[in-house]
C-alpha cells in the first residue's frame, strides 16, 4: 500500500512524503529535531538515491547535495563526515562560499 502523508515522530522529527508498506519510500522531506533537513529520495526508510541535506550544526546552512547510499543515521559526527554513508558523486557547499564537488565512497 502506497500513500503520501506526514508523520510526526515522538522525538520531534517529522517526515512528509511518499510511504509504502509502512516505510518512507520515494520522495520526501525529513525535518530532524536538531534543525537539520533532508529533502530527497528514500528506500526502506533510509536516505538512498539523490538528496539535499542542510545542516544546522556545526555550520548552519552547510549543504550537501548528491547521491546517498543506505544512509542509516541522522547524527552529525564531525564537519566533513556524517554518520550516514555518502556514496557517489556529490557536492557540499558551506555558508562562507566554500565548495567541494567530488566522489564519496560509502562515507
Amino acid at each position: 500500500m502506497s500513500f503520501y502523508g506526514t508523520y510526526q515522530y515522538a522525538c520531534g522529527t517529522s517526515y512528509t512524503g511518499d510511504w509504502a508498506y509502512g516505510k518512507r519510500n520515494g520522495k520526501g522531506k525529513l525535518n530532524i529535531i536538531n534543525g537539520d533537513v533532508y529533502d530527497g529520495d528514500f528506500v526502506d526508510s533510509k536516505r538512498h538515491g539523490y538528496g539535499t541535506y542542510t545542516f544546522s550544526k556545526p555550520i548552519k546552512g552547510m549543504v550537501y547535495k548528491g547521491e546517498w547510499y543506505e544512509s542509516l543515521r541522522e547524527r552529525i559526527e564531525y564537519l566533513f563526515r556524517v554518520d550516514d554513508l555518502r556514496h557517489g558523486n556529490g557536492a557540499a557547499e558551506w555558508p562562507d562560499g566554500t565548495y567541494f564537488q567530488g566522489r564519496w565512497e560509502a562515507g
